[in-house]
């Protein structure tokens, strides 16, 4: 899930129409240009089984577009390494 604002992703992943609330254990959701907070938010209401990856995409879009943007990632204890 990519978003420009924070705020988006309250809308798109939490609730009960949201994203999280459809992923089923051994899902993951990869999410980025959001702040801690919100990926600490959502890792706090993601169903047990279901990762919360923070995968920012650097360079914007004009990196993108022209095949130079590069990604970090975080993620919750043991979800990098099954995620990477």
């Amino acid at each position: 899930m990519c978003v420009g604002f924070d705020a988006e992703v309250g809308v798109a992943a939490l609730g009960p129409d949201g994203a999280l609330a459809a992923m089923p254990p051994g899902s993951c959701l990869v999410v980025s240009t959001v702040s801690s907070q919100t990926m600490r938010a959502l890792a706090v209401h993601a169903p047990d089984g279901v990762d919360v990856v923070d995968r920012p995409a650097i360079g914007g879009e004009s990196a993108a577009v022209e095949g130079r943007c590069w990604c970090s990632q975080a993620a919750q204890r043991g979800a990098s390494r099954t995620w990477r």
